[in-house]
């Protein structure tokens, strides 16, 4: 719907996102055709009314289209955003000579921030800001923060990073499928993302939403694999290769996956592996828990029982000892094209309940597909 000549009454900022509604007043409600509005936008609005209750105010987009918002889902003015890109804590008074953190102000990446004002401090740019939805203020650092609303998307396969929007430009790294990014900028066939700690150019088209995401890995004797897991630790968005079940693959005592459950040890949680032809597995390694220090190793639950499956139906239980940090290996004798470790027991955390694993070695060899039996022929008296 084109918006006719109204009085102005005032801009707003979305605090939230929102599709526009045709007309609250009808027995049936309906939203305007490509009416969605996100977070951030500034809205023009013309008249406010209470219906049922709720209030709504009467707008129009910068483009024109007109619709009907929650009343909640705006504030008056034209208020700047900041994203948050680390977690942290509002500061009181960045000028002091020691930092006091304002009370219940932890903020995580992906919150938002409203602007109310900013200064420069030993050199570096802080920003007095108000808490999204609530009512805490205080200073971020500009290091801690980016201008605007921004949009998350999900890397859908392993794929390089550049310096610049070119193929031509340098080769500066490698991002993991499932690393949930920021998006900051589009340009030709390339986008500029941030996550934790690195800013990067990669190809547009292997940015999408959250959903299946292949995760591959190579296992010495084996081949590519694709590994999955029933649950992941992720404490903060852009921490998603922190805990990733493909780091029980790479060779590592510095990595882990941790199982995501929230309400326990972990038991059933499991972690598995598509292989790339049908094989017989002869043994499995296994160092447990979190291996990066001791303390670590000890803060987090260990698994006391593993059982191994698979997609032939067969499968074997192993035990683990608790107190060791380096690889325990265990006979098997499993034949199929998949294997899923699941966990059956735990040895519980000093501090935490999270059920960690470093490292699965694999031993396996290729193996024919067994015939099925024919059918015989049967017959009933």
């Amino acid at each position: 719907m084109i918006l006719c000549k109204k009085k102005s009454l005032g801009d707003l900022t979305l605090i939230k996102e929102e599709v526009l509604i045709e007309d609250p007043e009808a027995k049936e409600i309906k939203q305007v055709e490509n009416g969605s509005v996100s977070r951030g936008m500034f809205l023009t609005y013309f008249s406010e009314k209470e219906i049922n209750k709720i209030k709504y105010y009467e707008v129009a987009t910068e483009k024109g289209l007109e619709g009907w918002i929650p009343v909640s889902s705006a504030e008056k003015g034209k208020l700047s955003f900041l994203t948050v890109l680390n977690d942290g804590s509002l500061i009181e008074d960045p000028g002091a000579k020691s930092f006091k953190y304002v009370s219940n102000s932890r903020v995580k990446r992906g919150e938002y921030l409203t602007i109310l004002e900013e200064k420069t401090f030993n050199g570096v740019k802080y920003f007095n800001a108000k808490i999204d939805l609530v009512s805490t203020k205080g200073w971020i650092s500009e290091k801690s923060v980016k201008p605007g609303v921004l949009k998350s998307v999900t890397v859908q396969s392993d794929a390089d990073i550049y310096s610049r929007p070119s193929e031509k430009s340098d080769k500066i790294g490698t991002v993991k499928s499932g690393q949930v990014a920021f998006l900051l900028e589009e340009s030709g066939d390339f986008a500029l993302i941030q996550y934790p700690w690195r800013e990067a150019y990669v190809k547009k088209s292997v940015l999408g939403n959250s959903g299946f995401i292949v995760k591959n890995v190579s296992i010495p004797g084996i081949g590519t694999v694709t590994v999955t897991s029933s649950s992941q630790l992720v404490s903060t968005e852009g921490g998603e290769m922190a805990f990733d079940p493909r780091n029980a693959f790479d060779g590592s005592l510095q990595t882990a996956w941790s199982e995501g459950k929230t309400d326990g040890p972990g038991i059933g949680e499991s972690i598995s592996v598509n292989l790339p032809q049908y094989m017989r597995i002869t043994s499995v390694s296994i160092v447990n828990g979190s291996t990066r220090s001791e303390e670590s190793y000890k803060n987090n639950a260990r698994v006391a029982k593993l059982k191994i499956s698979t997609n032939d139906g067969k499968e074997a239980i192993i035990d683990l000892e608790d107190g060791v940090m380096d690889y325990q290996t265990r006979d098997v004798d499993l034949t199929g094209n998949s294997v899923k470790f699941e966990i059956s027991d735990v040895y519980k955390g000093d501090k935490f309940s999270d059920t960690c694993i470093s490292e699965i070695k694999i031993e396996a060899k290729a193996e024919e597909v067994p015939n099925e039996p024919a059918p015989t022929e049967e017959t009933f008296d």
